[in-house]
């Protein structure tokens, strides 16, 4: 049984798990994505150790048409650099878009509540090879409140990037992220 072979077995394995789960889902999500989702977390499609015996760098369609978000941009969704490292090193790009046309950088922005391990993997994207796009500024627009790591990932951006008004754009984001930060939360 070839990678491939093994990566099909286990996606399957992760439809078969997350159908299961599906009872208790919330019927308002879109329930492809979200049994996929539920079922590959459920059983740790992101252990590090699966990613490196499978070899991340064969071809991994088959599970982007299952999972929707790439594997890279479901990892840092989750905050996991091991992973995203692994993956990185593996060779996958770090700026191939989902079906969405939604990028990793993108999926990690929009985690429910973004860590200092999610600015880890928007750096280890961006030493990768990824670069900040207008997208990442609308991903960070969607922050209501500020939060130390959505304003470091803005400044990070802003860094990075190498047209003006990008620099300026990401820069300003952090800006209102800072303003718009709930009293008492540390921003230091």
């Amino acid at each position: 049984m070839d990678s491939r072979d093994k990566l099909r077995a286990f996606a399957r394995r992760v439809s078969e798990v997350a159908c299961e789960l599906a009872i208790v889902r919330d019927p308002r999500f879109d329930e492809r994505r979200s049994r996929i989702i539920d079922g590959a977390i459920a059983i740790d499609l992101l252990n590090p150790l699966h990613v490196v015996s499978w070899r991340v760098d064969v071809e991994h369609s088959v599970l982007v048409d299952l999972l929707q978000p790439t594997l890279l941009g479901t990892a840092g969704w989750l905050g996991r650099i091991d992973v995203v490292r692994t993956m990185l090193a593996a060779g996958v790009d770090p700026a191939a878009p989902d079906r969405d046309g939604i990028t990793p950088i993108d999926r990690t922005i929009c985690a429910w509540v973004t860590t200092d391990l999610h600015v880890a993997c928007v750096e280890a994207m961006l030493d990768a090879g990824a670069t900040p796009l207008p997208s990442h500024g609308a991903s960070l627009r969607c922050e209501a409140v500020g939060d130390p790591a959505g304003i470091a990932i803005a400044e990070l951006l802003a860094r990075r990037a190498t047209r003006a008004e990008l620099r300026a754009e990401f820069a300003s984001i952090a800006e209102v992220l800072r303003e718009n930060a709930v009293p008492g939360m540390p921003l230091d």
